[in-house]
């Protein structure tokens, strides 16, 4: 049965489950014949014996399956599995050095944009710009920021 096939048996069938826990608490009180007409009379039973056995074993199979997911996916396999396939895992080995020469090629071309805009501030004022404060809003519209950091770009007066 699939699991939410399972889990809806089990689920239904609660009150017949209370009642076959209860009762294997207690003695037996079935008195034991062994005659042809005996076992005549209670053969309709079996098939009733047989349902709650399929239903106890359901039961246990569900037990079973909640206790092998926590056992196997507990949270600190989880991590420990995540944590081992980033650092094993040749694609994340590649997505790191990509998003590193990424973040570099983009660090460049901010750096580049805020030289050419001092440039500019250069020919407009006669004269360099001293931080690059002195931009906004005349030749850019915000300082271009450090795309790892977030911080602003600080201009090079050497440049």
């Amino acid at each position: 049965m699939p699991p939410e096939e399972l889990k809806a048996y089990v689920g239904t069938n609660q009150e017949p489950l209370r009642l076959v826990r209860l009762g294997l608490t207690r003695e037996c009180r079935v008195p034991i014949e062994y005659s042809k007409d005996y076992y005549q009379q209670h053969w309709q039973e079996r098939s009733d014996i047989k349902k709650l056995a399929q239903l106890i074993s359901a039961e246990g199979r569900l037990a079973e399956a909640r206790l092998w997911s926590k056992r196997v996916y507990s949270l600190i396999d989880r991590i420990r599995m995540m944590w081992q396939y980033r650092t094993l895992s040749p694609e994340w080995a590649m997505d790191d050095k990509f998003i590193q020469r990424a973040h570099r090629t983009d660090l460049l071309r901010r750096q580049l944009l805020l030289r050419l805009a001092a440039r500019t501030y250069e020919v407009e004022h006669g004269k360099r710009p001293s931080r690059a404060e002195d931009l906004v809003p005349s030749v850019l519209r915000a300082i271009p920021k450090d795309p790892e950091t977030g911080t602003n770009l600080v201009l090079n007066p050497a440049l």
